[in-house]
């Protein structure tokens, strides 16, 4: 806070500099008793002053008046400068003191609102405690401050007289509202309107409850870091429907940072989404929106009669087995195959759809990603999946006829076809359609080549 009167700061120059150590923790007591008797309405001389404090009466300045509120507003202020030239050890203060946290725990507040009290005319000194240099103040200057701002401490005083019932209300209110993501910030202010207390006397008995109850914590657990196991949680419960609120209210953290870890994986996913393709002339052409409609449209007629939905990663065994008098399962016989236009559509569909999502995600900023842009990829990408699916149940009947063909006493029937898909789905991905040939052909060979290696593998160990 800078001086108004000149002469008082140079004052405050000359002693920080010059003065001997014992003879600064004078002054600093003399003007401390100064500063308790100033009187607002009236006008102090310079001489005056420099009296009061150093015990000499100056030639310079010598009769300039000064306002008493000006007198008081600077010597607080030289008060404080003084003290911080100097560290007494606290041992060696024959005064009782108190520190920052004692006036907090005796008056139900927080420390903003002691330091607060400083500017305000709580006169404060320096003291050296556990080798820190740390802010005090002596029990003459508290006093004095208590007698002079009654009404300041009055809140925090009669908080202390909240009956059992009260304090039980207000924390089963502030557990509530953490459970909805509010900060503890938010909380103090909505609970210091409902109940007409101070914001800091609210935050301060709360804050003091959770360092009682760490088991039953209201807020203490938000600054705590989460490890990758939980975080990994959080976002795999968001994609399966919890909202952030919720989130926010189990993890007891805000909702700002629940956003920013679900944003972190979701970039991480889109990272590591399988987005290879077989590449295609016209996808490099310019009419993107002729594009758009021709490539990722619906098949002819195909894609009317698909009504399975198959995750990408679970296509086994279990979707065609064989029943008791020897028929496939239903569904079997239902999906039409396809002809040459739809699968070469359909292939072009999916590859097409894992370039744009790749297109998209090459210009996805990690440290500042777009969610517009990376909806939109995830959006291209579950659509390549959705059509890959189209493809497997198209081509299902492929495994069940391969297998049928290789069933032995070294490989039943279930197991071939658990192997089947897979082989079919691997195919499914790495058919190059462009080359016009026909995917029952290339799935074909995949499927009985791995069945005859499969076989062999067994009946080697079952020699």
């Amino acid at each position: 806070m800078p001086y108004k009167i000149q002469p008082i700061k140079e004052l405050r120059d000359q002693l920080v500099r010059y003065a001997p150590r014992d003879k600064k923790v004078e002054q600093l007591d003399r003007a401390e008793n100064f500063y308790r008797e100033i009187d607002t309405e009236k006008k102090y001389t310079y001489k005056s002053i420099c009296f009061f404090i150093t015990e000499y009466r100056p030639e310079m300045h010598a009769d300039l008046l000064f306002p008493g509120q000006e007198v008081k507003n600077d010597l607080l202020q030289f008060i404080d400068d003084l003290a911080d030239s100097i560290v007494i050890p606290l041992e060696q203060v024959k005064e009782s003191t108190w520190t920052i946290e004692r006036l907090c725990e005796k008056f139900h507040v927080s420390s903003k609102t002691v330091l607060r009290w400083r500017k305000l005319g709580l006169v404060s000194r320096r003291f050296l405690i556990d080798g820190k240099k740390r802010i005090g103040f002596l029990n003459g200057s508290v006093e004095h401050f208590l007698a002079n701002n009654p009404e300041r401490v009055r809140r925090g005083e009669h908080f202390s007289q909240l009956t059992g019932e009260e304090r039980e209300a207000i924390i089963q209110q502030a557990k509530k509202l953490s459970k909805k993501g509010k900060t503890s910030t938010q909380v103090a202010r909505q609970l210091a309107a409902k109940t007409g207390r101070g914001v800091e006397t609210i935050r301060f008995m709360l804050k003091a409850y959770d360092a009682a109850n760490p088991d039953d914590a209201i807020f203490s657990n938000r600054n705590s870091p989460l490890s990758e196991e939980i975080k990994q949680r959080i976002y795999r419960d968001f994609r399966q429907g919890e909202t952030v609120e919720n989130l926010a209210g189990r993890y007891k953290r805000t909702l700002a940072m629940i956003y920013r870890i679900i944003g972190v994986y979701r970039v991480r996913r889109i990272m590591e989404l399988p987005l290879e393709y077989i590449d295609d002339p016209e996808f490099h052409t310019t009419e993107t929106r002729r594009k758009d409609a021709v490539f990722t449209g619906p098949a002819l007629v195909h894609d009317a009669d698909f009504t399975g939905n198959f995750d990408e990663d679970t296509v086994g065994s279990e979707v065609f087995i064989e029943t008791e008098n020897g028929s496939d399962s239903t569904g079997l016989n239902e999906i039409p195959p396809l002809s040459v236009e739809q699968e070469t559509h359909l292939f072009r569909k999916m590859n097409y759809l894992k370039y744009k999502a790749n297109q998209l995600r090459m210009t996805l900023d990690k440290e500042k990603p777009k969610i517009r842009v990376m909806t939109q990829i995830e959006k291209y990408y579950d659509q390549a999946v959705q059509t890959k699916q189209e493809i497997i149940a198209a081509n299902l009947r492929l495994v069940a006829s391969n297998a049928r063909k290789h069933v032995s006493s070294a490989a039943d029937f279930h197991e071939l076809v658990s192997e089947g898909n897979l082989v079919l789905t691997k195919a499914v991905e790495t058919f190059d359609y462009t080359r016009g040939n026909k995917f029952s052909t290339y799935a074909n060979w995949a499927m009985m080549r791995h069945f005859a290696k499969m076989v062999s593998r067994k009946k080697r160990f079952t020699v």
